[in-house]
């Protein structure tokens, strides 16, 4: 294989057929000059992630563009303290942020957001319902999640626009077409990100509510496994960050999967009921994140492959998904497979997301109301369907949708 073939612009938008041929001819395949190596296969995307006392989550990584491919770095927001929390932290640590995080974001809070998150999508589609057409992405997608995490974390609805921007930093971080002068530009833009976040939680922790910045400004001040309020902070950006990205990615990648699947569309309009399944189908086929960086504690072997100390891995799970030796026909869209819930689409292990009951019930919301508010709705002709340019996440730029009017 040749590490060009991994940076071109047609796998960036859609590195599928390249996985599976890295499944095929070399599973654990090092990128040339990049600094990391790709682990493809099902069985041991599996093994990495189930084994943190040999695979290190501690990396904070941004993906620079690069003649040979894109290089990972180990970065850092200028002007913060190295802060590894929750997706980027090992355990015992990692296992106090779970331990809290599972607290604060439990089954009875999120179910309570139930009418909240009813009541923003009838919101959101009452401001196109006259139109007949809506570009799903921009004034969907995005708006519900951001706006419920933003809520969550009691944070003013005016930052929307900003809060989004910072977000997007995020997401470019790791896009793998970043060059060195932009990096300096985002790496500027993330201060900015950390010292807001930083001034809100100074302020709750004045008057902590009853919120999950509430809840964190408690935490800090718990006698008994406390966090401090770097590690706070650190979470406030992932929770944000991975509350948008993943929720927006999937509500674009599902509405589109809805209508291009006639029988699953036809079913859904029947009953409601058969969007879970199709939702987890959507999670393995349409991957919100490609994968996640591990980095090996030492010498060790995966899949046979000998990988040394120090070398730092991209698990993929969109390879590890469309793996026949886990699915059978895995290319096929199919919601009553048997094994549907081992997919990898929130990832696995102790560092499954947190957030994944959430962006569920989001996006099974966003599709009950594209169902029963949009009447007729069908894709515009003028779709061209492409993903932000990426190595790292994938979701739609955009997403029209046309609809009788109200």
């Amino acid at each position: 294989m040749e590490s060009a073939d991994y940076w071109g612009p047609e796998v960036l938008e859609c590195p599928h057929a390249f996985h599976r041929a890295l499944r095929t001819e070399s599973p654990v395949y090092e990128v040339p000059g990049a600094g990391y190596y790709l682990v493809t296969r099902y069985k041991d995307v599996q093994y990495v992630v189930m084994h943190p006392e040999v695979f290190s989550s501690n990396l904070i990584p941004a993906l620079r563009g690069e003649h040979g491919g894109p290089t990972v770095l180990g970065f850092r927001a200028q002007g913060q303290e190295p802060t590894d929390v929750l997706g980027t932290a090992d355990p015992p640590a990692h296992t106090r942020h779970r331990r809290l995080v599972t607290k604060i974001l439990n089954v009875r809070r999120i179910a309570l957001l139930e009418p909240a998150i009813r009541a923003l999508a009838h919101q959101l589609v009452d401001a196109v319902a006259a139109r007949g057409a809506v570009e799903w992405m921009e004034q969907f997608a995005v708006p519900l999640p951001l706006t419920i995490i933003t809520d969550l974390l009691a944070l003013p609805r005016s930052d929307h626009e900003t809060l989004r921007l910072w977000s997007d930093v995020g997401v470019e971080l790791l896009s793998g077409a970043t060059t060195p002068e932009r990096l300096a530009q985002l790496n500027a833009l993330t201060a900015d990100w950390f010292a807001y976040l930083g001034e809100h939680f100074d302020r709750h922790c004045q008057s902590p509510g009853d919120d999950l910045m509430g809840d964190l400004v408690r935490a800090t001040r718990d006698p008994e496994g406390a966090i401090s309020r770097n590690e706070a902070i650190a979470m406030l950006v992932q929770l944000l960050s991975a509350g948008t990205e993943t929720t927006t990615s999937l509500i674009g990648s599902a509405a589109l999967r809805l209508l291009q699947e006639p029988g699953a569309l036809a079913a859904a309009r029947r009953d409601h009921s058969v969007l879970a399944n199709f939702i987890e189908e959507t999670l393995r086929l349409e991957s919100p994140f490609y994968g996640h960086f591990r980095i090996a504690k030492t010498d060790t072997e995966i899949g046979g492959v000998r990988v040394p100390a120090g070398a730092r891995l991209l698990v993929l799970w969109s390879s590890g998904n469309r793996d026949d030796e886990q699915f059978a026909d895995a290319e096929r869209f199919d919601p009553s497979r048997p094994n549907l819930k081992t997919h990898l689409g929130f990832g696995q292990g102790i560092h499954l997301c947190v957030g994944a009951p959430l962006a569920r019930l989001e996006t099974r919301i966003a599709l009950e109301t594209l169902l029963d508010r949009l009447p007729g709705v069908r894709l515009a002709l003028d779709n061209d369907l492409r993903h932000v340019p990426s190595v790292f996440v994938r979701r739609l730029k955009k997403l029209h949708l046309e609809f009788s009017p109200a």
